[in-house]
């Protein structure tokens, strides 16, 4: 202790016998500037004396020993200003010097700068989060949705959808214009990794339809910056392949990011399952206008047709697949005041399937039928829409939208049932047919600073038209036949909406509120016939729903760190159908709230009560053939019925972008207390379902993902996990029963970050289970899946070649049937040659000669299924691509 007390002493004492330069370093605007690097140096031999770094608020002190000389040199330097030097000339008397140091900008032309630094990977200043692609990359990316994948926060679903902490990004921009909409796969499957400059997420994105001083919702951006040698000119690509078992695929893609106007025309034809239209696509395209009226009303109690083809959307579930399919997107900033953009998307399908299914039908006594399905099936999809806006002035906004789609879809199967020995075949042709217009028009005034008031109105029209033709050897569904077992059954129908929507917000020193109000109509048709020895299935039917709504929500931000928002919304809906009339008044209460703990940590908690009322199709009074052994009819269920459900969102993230780690959460409960169910009764022909209210639907969803990159080594690691659990009543002959299912997911992957391109490598485990259980008979029903991937890639000979190469071993575990694993091999190679590409790639190239069989689920509240499936066969293409 005493020797330590004597170095204190001597240190103190011989720090008075030194001298002392301090000062503050600023730049021309006087503001101070840190990390400057100010050394102090002897005049005689040049020799550096001291070193110090200028602190935070631009602030050094010099400390140099008692030394003969007099004369000194003081220097300056930091990236970005002119170096500073200045001579000094101070003895022990003028201790301490106070030199104060004035930076100029430095403004620099260089062919090239290398700049070694450690910077961080995500920088967030604001409401942007910026990413430092030269860390995260390596080179080998080809597409933007190689880029994407490696950007923490940053995920694409299964459905190509650009999430940003486990929520889809409201806007996908380039250059900071909207140009794809909700189609982001045109975009991550269509821009090449060296076109990016940058790449930043906005927060709280402002769009055009923002008004200066009143909040957009927090809108999610991601904006996708472009180099300036793929600006204002029109550029593309060609690509080619074509390959062992008459694989072929043609890729053609023509764009034009112009300041002031751009587009993208795409064209895709292959028959490798390469797709870029997704069922999520076809149902979000397939509404039309019917989502934005929804988010202008502020309601979720619209009818949606949701009716998908989904045979036509198997990813590799299939025999054979055929793929034309062409979009066009634009934008053009016709002023600095208002803009257009749109799309026209046609997407045509055709396939081929080969199933053998095993069923097991829930009744007093269990059915099980063998099931043996070969299904050709077409789809043709149009869509297109347009959009203008206008910003005349800064208190006004003006946005108008046209929406027009037709979908025609087609299935032809021929299926052949077993049961207890005793075979029924069926040729079963179903065609469907549909049209959707809708518009609306949208109005923004910004009464004064704290007023902004806004309307809209709309109308959206859909028919369609529906044909099953059924050919069996046997009688079938208890129907009345002439000479032949045959049936057509032709169904069409219409739903015709308009309406008015308002909104007022207001802004005070207490928070913000906002009033709104709107009404609307909504009528609907329906047409069924079968013939007149079979009049039970004739129907004629029409519905007439007209709703009338008003709602208050105050919000609050920044109190204590806290966030929360309360409200009620109040709607009165009147119901007429068959000559009656009747209304329901629904009180529908919401509440959120948030809490930030740091700039690195939240959490968010909402509530909601919604509603929707019943279908016209539940409702039909005659019975309706679904398909060859399914019927349908309406039970004790009224048309006026009200399904009220409610909504509990739990969310919360930790990032820290310093430490290379982001983390979020999300959990949705949500709990129907009425909705329409089945009473089923099934026998070894005929399955009838009839429409009931059942007063148990509750689902939720769970999802936790987290990110690290470890700085120490080039690795980073990503887990993600997720669950859904659903359970929900239903009737089989009349007994009440609990239908319950539990899917689980959680996917563990490592990625590389070598700084050499030549060699990188990612490797992970995907483990997915699905249960089900019909409480009634005791059935479970249990399939698991566990994936082992490795993927290693890299750019060779002077990045002239950029290898890959996947593998994936696939184990299957079923609770009731036996299934061959699968082991895939995907090689690539592709070598650039200025501007051509030449590829060789190979698709499960272990798997050439036959088809994959593969199982997959199909648990109902009244049967269970399991289906052994034809998948695509691997191949091997060689291809070529131009870029101009």
């Amino acid at each position: 202790m005493r020797f330590i007390f004597f170095l204190f002493t001597l240190s103190f004492f011989h720090s008075h016998g030194q001298n002392l330069i301090k000062g503050t370093v600023k730049d021309s605007l006087q503001n101070p500037v840190s990390l400057v690097n100010v050394r102090l140096y002897n005049k005689k031999d040049n020799s550096l004396i001291v070193f110090k770094q200028s602190n935070t608020v631009g602030q050094f002190e010099l400390t140099c020993p008692d030394i003969q000389e007099k004369n000194f040199i003081l220097k300056a330097s930091c990236v970005g200003f002119v170096p500073y030097f200045v001579e000094l000339n101070f003895d022990i008397t003028t201790s301490p010097l106070i030199h104060n140091i004035t930076l100029k900008n430095e403004i620099i032309v260089m062919k090239e700068v290398v700049i070694k630094a450690d910077f961080a990977d995500v920088t967030e200043k604001n409401d942007t989060i910026s990413y430092n692609l030269k860390k995260l990359l390596n080179g080998s990316e080809q597409k933007l949705k190689d880029v994407l994948k490696k950007l923490p926060g940053i995920s694409i679903d299964d459905n190509g959808k650009i999430k940003f902490r486990g929520r889809k990004i409201d806007d996908l921009l380039i250059e900071g214009d909207e140009l794809y909409g909700d189609q982001h796969q045109l975009a991550t499957d269509n821009i090449k990794s060296e076109m990016i400059e940058k790449i930043e997420l906005l927060k709280d994105f402002k769009n055009l339809a923002a008004i200066e001083g009143f909040n957009n919702q927090n809108r999610t951006a991601l904006n996708i910056r472009i180099k300036e040698s793929y600006k204002n000119t029109f550029k593309g690509d060609i690509d080619l392949e074509y390959g062992f078992k008459k694989r072929y695929r043609g890729h053609n893609n023509l764009y034009n990011f112009a300041s002031k106007a751009k587009l993208n025309l795409i064209s895709e034809i292959n028959n490798t399952n390469t797709v870029a239209f997704t069922v999520n696509d076809y149902l979000e395209l397939k509404r039309g206008i019917s989502d934005e009226i929804i988010a202008e009303t502020n309601s979720n109690s619209m009818t949606v047709d949701e009716n998908v083809p989904t045979f036509l959307f198997a990813s590799d579930d299939v025999n054979t697949k055929d793929i034309k399919f062409y979009s066009f997107n634009f934008s053009d900033k016709l002023s600095k005041k208002s803009k257009v953009s749109g799309f026209s998307i046609l997407n045509n399908i055709k396939q081929t399937e080969f199933l053998r299914s095993k069923q097991i039908f829930f009744s007093e006594e269990e059915i099980v039928i063998d099931k043996n399905s070969n299904l050709e099936g077409g789809l043709l999809f149009n869509s297109n829409k347009i959009q203008f806006e206008s910003k005349p002035n800064a208190k006004n906004y003006f946005n108008y939208i046209l929406s027009l789609n037709h979908n025609r879809e087609n299935q032809n199967g021929n299926i052949k049932n077993r049961f207890s020995g005793f075979q029924t075949n069926f040729d079963e042709d179903k065609v469907n047919s549909g049209f959707n217009l809708g518009q609306l028009f949208t109005h923004k005034i910004k009464l004064n600073k704290n007023y902004l008031f806004e309307y809209s109105l709309f109308t959206n029209l859909t028919t369609f038209k529906k044909n099953l033709n059924l050919q069996s050897n046997e009688a079938f569904l208890n129907l009345n036949f002439n000479n032949s077992y045959s049936i057509v059954q032709t169904s069409s129908g219409n739903t015709n909406s308009l309406g008015v929507s308002s909104k007022l917000t207001i802004l005070n020193s207490l928070g913000t509120f906002v009033f709104n109000a709107g009404s609307s109509a909504n009528s609907e048709s329906f047409n069924n016939t079968l013939g007149e020895i079979n009049s039970a299935y004739d129907s004629r039917i029409s519905f007439v729903k007209n709703s009338n709504y008003t709602s208050v929500n105050f919000s609050k931000k920044k109190t204590h760190n806290f966030n929360y928002s309360l409200g009620f919304r109040l709607e009165q809906v009147m119901f007429e159908y068959d000559f009656k009339k009747d209304t329901n008044l629904n009180f529908l209460p919401s509440a959120a709230i948030s809490y930030e703990f740091s700039k690195k940590a939240n959490l968010s908690l909402s509530y909601k009560r919604d509603f929707s009322n019943v279908t016209i199709d539940k409702i039909i009074p005659e019975m309706y053939i679904e398909d060859y052994r399914t019927i349908t009819r309406r039970g004790n269920l009224f048309y006026n019925a009200y399904l009220p459900k409610n909504t509990l969102s739990l969310n919360g993230a930790y990032n820290d972008y310093q430490q290379n780690f982001t983390s979020f959460f999300g959990l949705v409960y949500t709990n129907k207390l009425q909705e329409v169910g089945f009473n089923t009764s099934n026998t070894n022909l005929v399955s009838s379902k009839q429409f009931d209210m059942i007063y148990l639907d509750d689902s939720s969803y769970l999802f936790f993902i987290i990110e690290k990159k470890i700085k120490s080594i080039p690795w980073s690691t990503r887990f993600e996990m997720l669950q859904s659990y659903s359970k929900r009543e239903s009737y089989i002959d009349d007994i009440s029963t609990d239908f319950k299912t539990t899917q689980n997911k959680a996917d563990l992957e490592f990625v590389s970050y070598f700084k050499s391109n030549d060699f990188n490598i990612n490797f992970g485990l995907v483990y997915t289970i699905n249960n089900s259980v019909n409480t009634s008979s005791n059935n479970k029903n249990s399939l698991s899946t566990t994936t082992t991937y490795l993927q290693i890639n890299g750019l060779i000979f002077n990045d002239k070649f950029n290898w890959k190469l996947t593998a994936k071993h696939i184990q299957f575990s079923s609770s009731s049937s036996l299934q061959k694993n699968i082991f895939e091999c995907n090689p690539s190679l592709q070598y650039q040659l200025k501007n051509w590409n030449f590829t060789l790639k190979g698709i499960n190239v272990l798997n050439i000669r036959e088809n994959n069989v593969r199982l997959r689920v199909n648990n109902q509240n009244s049967f269970f299924e399991e289906t052994l499936f034809s998948s695509l066969s691997g191949f091997v293409n060689c291809g070529v691509s131009f870029s101009f």
